[in-house]
């Protein structure tokens, strides 16, 4: 599901919509990201620190197995109630995608646990922001 998501925000939505293939991986067949769509889910850099922030509290004790959409919507109340449903599950896949946290997911529960790091992490190098930023998939 992970790559069929990795594909559909990196302008590959023709690949994960198509008859017979979308119904592996959602319930209901997702649509081309909107320009209003696309601009609710970037991110600044405070609005990223308030998510992290949020995520060391809940994985202080090392590791959570929890289910999926509670743990994001109490991770987004958690980050300062500002956050988006959908910003803070891109940012769990940013954090994933920079190997800040480790993700998996089976059936619909989610197991997090932090990984050490040294240093920096740019986080906006991540391909996903990367698309974010060039637009609309619907206008290419």
């Amino acid at each position: 599901r992970d790559n069929a998501i990795d594909s559909y925000i990196n302008g590959n939505e023709e690949d994960v919509c198509e008859d017979g293939n979308w119904q592996k991986y959602f319930t209901v067949r997702p649509a081309p990201l909107t320009a209003q769509e696309a601009g609710r889910l970037n991110a600044s850099r405070d609005q990223f620190g308030a998510c992290w922030l949020a995520l060391e509290r809940r994985l202080r004790s090392g590791k959570a197995a929890e289910p999926l959409l509670p743990f994001i919507r109490q991770l987004a109340a958690e980050a300062g109630g500002s956050e988006s449903f959908l910003r803070t599950a891109l940012s769990l896949a940013v954090f994933r995608e920079r190997g800040l946290v480790s993700l998996s997911l089976r059936e619909d529960i989610l197991t997090a646990s932090l990984n050490p790091t040294q240093g920096k992490v740019d986080l906006f190098a991540c391909p996903y922001l990367a698309r974010l930023r060039e637009g609309p998939m619907e206008s290419r």
